[in-house]
């Protein structure tokens, strides 16, 4: 993402993003071990993945206003984004009901990276990009 302003905002959403997953995590009871760390690792990069392409959707649209880039950027590529969250969500849905550790780790991380990083990446990055955002584009 080539505007700072916009890079900063993608970073604010991710770290808020993960901020969430180990509240929720210490909530849930679950401490910080090999299991969780590896799941979060993993939880950094999917989170990363709702926000920058919302992002990057913002710094290459073509229209006039911020909140017409933040419209334009949502109609793109929001739904695949979206489509993403929700499938993963799906994979692991099947886990919910595991005994074992390593699977109940599994799930309640990912169920929590996939609610909350689409949220953040779907609904408070548009916000933020249309309040906050640069207002000229990059296009190559």
């Amino acid at each position: 993402i080539p505007k700072i302003s916009a890079a900063l905002l993608v970073l604010l959403t991710v770290t808020c993003t993960i901020v969430d997953v180990l509240g929720f995590m210490w909530l849930w009871g679950l401490t910080i071990d090999a299991v969780t760390v590896c799941y979060t690792v993993i939880a950094i990069g999917l989170a990363v993945d709702y926000s920058a392409h919302v992002g990057e959707a913002f710094m290459l649209s073509k229209a006039d206003t911020k909140s017409g880039k933040v419209i334009d950027s949502l109609e793109r590529i929001g739904s695949s984004v979206f489509n993403g969250a929700f499938s993963t969500f799906l994979a692991v849905v099947a886990l919910s009901n595991s005994q074992t550790y390593i699977f109940r780790v599994f799930f309640r991380q990912f169920f929590l990276v996939t609610t909350i990083g689409a949220a953040h990446g779907l609904i408070v990055l548009p916000v933020l990009l249309s309040w906050l955002g640069p207002s000229s584009s990059f296009i190559s």
